[in-house]
């Protein structure tokens, strides 16, 4: 997580900042329950600049929900209230 910002999305659950290509992640709720295994969502990046960008504009902002993975694990609760 970045040091300068608080996560607001409810969804996040940890990321992983390496260097190298396709090693920055942000690790997200499964965007469907019992999927089997022990699958995790994870968003993948080309550099960690690009995953801070990211989390600057989705997850740590107040409007995460437009995030497009965001959407998908919001459907999930539809009609679960």
């Amino acid at each position: 997580m970045p040091h300068y910002k608080t996560i607001i999305c409810p969804f996040y659950q940890f990321c992983s900042k390496q260097k190298g290509q396709w090693k920055s992640s942000i690790t997200c709720e499964n965007i469907r329950d019992n999927m089997g295994f022990e699958l995790k969502n994870a968003i993948k990046f080309e550099s960690s600049q690009e995953m801070d960008e990211y989390m600057e504009m989705y997850c740590a902002n107040q409007d995460y929900q437009d995030c497009e993975y965001c959407k998908v694990i919001l459907r999930k609760y539809e009609g679960k209230k």
